[in-house]
């Protein structure tokens, strides 16, 4: 069987943003030390992107427990971008067909009977779905709702390519030094 193509855009933010992670992170804090305040931001963006995964994109967008102030999506939309776990659409759109196709392996956009590596990271790397998200942009724009993922690829292109890493992730880096 033949596998899908690499989606080099998704390989190239997880090796980055795990280099960073293993890399940059360690060596800042032995070279420089962390304080005080770049503990509290990494406390407060770490519950407030885990609070918009959950309570935004899978609660609110995903099963659609409860309707939220457009002021409150909008929040939750930049947090989870912060998280870098795709749009809110995008994410809801793999976890509605996730409940519904939990049974079927090869309809199931992450499933677990596929092993452990393809759920949880796998399926994020290869064109699995390719026929799904085939013209995924212009349904989004068409529907009103392309905003949204226009945050997402603004914040995680620059949380990436470490163009403004003092708005979002090391906002203590700035106002601390």
């Amino acid at each position: 069987m033949d596998r899908p193509p690499i989606i080099m855009t998704n390989a190239l933010l997880f090796a980055l943003s795990g280099l960073t992670a293993l890399i940059a992170v360690p060596w800042y804090g032995l070279s420089q030390g962390y304080d005080l305040w770049q503990w509290l931001c990494l406390l407060l963006l770490f519950c407030y992107c885990g609070i918009s995964i959950t309570a935004g994109y899978h609660r609110l967008w995903s099963h659609k427990s409860y309707k939220a102030h457009p002021a409150l999506q909008w929040i939750f939309a930049i947090g989870g971008a912060l998280a870098l776990q795709n749009s809110a659409l995008h994410w809801s759109s793999d976890h509605r067909r996730h409940h519904r196709h939990v049974d079927d392996n090869q309809k199931d956009p992450y499933s677990a009977g596929r092993g452990f590596w393809y759920s949880h990271i796998g399926w994020m790397l290869r064109e699995y779905q390719r026929d799904i998200y085939h013209d995924y942009n212009r349904r989004l724009t068409e529907q009103g709702i392309g905003y949204e993922g226009a945050i997402y690829r603004k914040v995680a292109s620059e949380q990436t390519l470490h163009l403004k890493y003092d708005k979002y992730l090391f906002v203590g880096f700035k106002l601390s030094r």
